[in-house]
């Protein structure tokens, strides 16, 4: 058996799933689960840039995907066209300085002033023209108009070779996954002082494989689904993704086979305005597995019941950006539930005593109606393989019997991430900080899932569980009793470093090292302690090491943890 799962990983750790920008920000629950999807929400590199002395041509910008690092050369000659387009340097090593206005730290000097010697002086950007016209070029597939809808500059507009709204406009059309190069330059006008503001693109495959699922466990032989998405149907922005998993009948008494299926549907522009519109619907079987006796730390089959219940229904929502790196949303969820709950189960423990189990679920037919609001900051450098910059993400549920829901309850997840670039340019070092709270009685699948903080377990796919594994336990705590609780915490470091680019099917490989810890509860336990309440807040390790693979059709992980959540060990 385990023979046959090694050949599972080996075809299925390939696949761990893919982060690019989605129209509306993701509430993300582990950078182990098995969808490995950031929210996603945008994809672009920083483009390191050194200036130079120019010649009688001009500048060059160019960004790519991937790219150690931009040159760019100040304008000397007035008479001749002067063009903003990177070179790409591969990571020489040298020392750079952003394209569009220098360091970060001087594109935030709203005066754009440095102090010399006791006085300010204007910092040096070359050249200013009025943008007469906006050309876009090498767009095959993508709508010019949805390319220009994310340019910060329109005709009229004033701009110089060194204006920090340059990088600006390089992020946002990274962000939005269609493109691995991007190009701005300025050609003369028709007249004196006047440009043309050329944006030449190189489109990427927008047909994404998001997550494969594959693996099996001590309970369920085998697992699988796939979950594919289109990011730019017919070159319009619109996002279109369908997913399905189905795992075989576990070996746990009362269970039978599990399957789940999702469509997704945005547009981020609907209608031409401001705000997207996004629609979703899903239809899942499922079977849950309640410890019935036995100790926490044991997953034999037989120390389990399962109880069935059916999911249908969806979510439709809009969400609109607020200034350029902010963006916020609302979405109505509307589902309902059959669930198949046997009466009067009880846990034996191994002292003889007993006590009921909560299924965190109604009895037959229930409904489940709530409003759920995001906010997403992100000034990450690329979504990808970020190498510097923050990401905030806020996500707000509130569920009540008022808006027609059978469960009520509050739920709030907080998540924040932030980069640093080592001096080599191509390391970078990450944490990551999350905070959950549930209020209420908020059903079993809403509930924080011990897989979904430790990616050293079998992950869920598509909200289904195949496993009965406890966490690991490395720091002896009573994290192995907790599955499905109302609090958590975590937080982690990283370090990575991009080790190959190239501008084939696999464009760039990045090997990472991850470590942290996380806490997992209900209220309830700690209300019903016997220790202090340091002592009482059950907590784990958590570690991967691995390399991942930005190819043309997503982000694929081999780690440890992969390896780990996809075979019975």
């Amino acid at each position: 058996m385990k023979v046959a799962a090694l050949l599972v990983f080996c075809t299925s750790s390939l696949f761990a799933g893919s982060v690019l920008a989605d129209a509306e920000p993701p509430v993300d629950k582990s950078e182990g689960a098995a969808t490995h999807s950031e929210t996603a929400e945008t994809q672009g590199e920083a483009a390191d840039t050194q200036r130079e002395n120019a010649d009688s041509k001009g500048v060059d910008t160019e960004a790519k995907e991937g790219d150690g690092g931009n040159k760019v050369e100040n304008p000397k000659n007035k008479g001749e066209n002067h063009k903003i387009q990177a070179q790409d340097t591969e990571n020489d090593g040298e020392n750079k300085t952003e394209v569009g206005g220098g360091s970060t730290e001087k594109r935030e000097n709203k005066d754009n002033l440095v102090k010399k010697s006791g006085q300010e002086e204007e910092e040096h950007f070359g050249p200013t023209y009025v943008i007469e016209k906006i050309k876009i070029k090498g767009n095959k597939k993508t709508k010019g108009s949805l390319i220009k809808r994310h340019l910060p500059f329109k005709r009229g507009d004033q701009i110089s070779a060194w204006d920090p709204r340059v990088t600006m406009a390089k992020y946002r059309l990274l962000g939005l996954g269609f493109f691995r190069r991007v190009a701005l330059s300025l050609t003369k006008g028709s007249r004196k002082g006047f440009a043309v503001l050329e944006v030449k693109v190189t489109e990427r495959g927008t047909l994404w494989v998001e997550s494969v699922f594959l693996g099996a466990s001590e309970v369920t032989p085998v697992w699988g689904g796939v979950d594919l998405a289109e990011k730019n149907f017919l070159g319009m922005g619109i996002i279109l993704s369908g997913a399905f998993v189905a795992g075989t009948k576990a070996k746990v008494k009362g269970s039978r086979p599990q399957h789940a299926e999702r469509l997704r549907f945005t547009d981020r522009y609907f209608l031409g305005s401001r705000f997207s519109l996004s629609l979703m619907a899903l239809y899942s079987d499922a079977s849950e597995f309640f410890r019935v006796s036995g100790k926490n730390n044991w997953s034999a089959p037989g120390n389990f019941r399962a109880i069935n219940y059916k999911r249908y229904g969806g979510t439709i929502g809009t969400a609109v950006d607020v200034g350029q790196w902010n963006r916020m949303g609302v979405h109505l969820r509307i589902e309902g539930i059959n669930a198949d709950l046997p009466m009067g189960l009880t846990r034996t423990y191994p002292d003889g005593t007993t006590s009921g189990i909560n299924y965190h679920l109604n009895p037959g037919n229930s409904y489940l109606s709530s409003l759920v609001a995001n906010f997403t900051r992100d000034r990450r450098d690329e979504a990808i393989f970020p190498t510097r910059g923050y990401r905030i993400d806020v996500t707000g549920e509130l569920a009540s019997e008022v808006i027609g829901s059978s469960y009520s309850f509050t739920k709030v997840v907080a998540r924040y991430r932030h980069w640093w670039r080592l001096p080599k340019l191509s390391h970078s070092l990450s944490i990551e900080v999350l905070g959950g709270l549930i209020v209420g009685n908020a059903p079993l699948f809403s509930k924080f899932f011990v897989s979904d903080l430790n990616p050293l377990l079998p992950q869920r796919a598509l909200d289904l569980n195949f496993s009965t594994l406890p966490s690991r336990n490395l720091f002896n705590t009573v994290i192995d009793s907790m599955r499905y609780e109302d609090v958590t915490a975590k937080i982690a470091l990283e370090y990575s470093v991009t080790f190959f680019r190239r501008k084939s099917v696999f464009y760039r490989g990045n090997f990472f090292v991850r470590t942290g810890t996380f806490a997992l509860f209900s209220r309830e336990h700690l209300r019903q302690r016997e220790s202090s309440l340091r002592a009482a807040i059950p907590v784990d390790l958590t570690l991967d090491v691995g390399v991942r693979f930005d190819t043309a059709v997503g982000v694929f992980t081999v780690s440890i943890a992969n390896a780990l959540g996809r075979i019975p060990l």
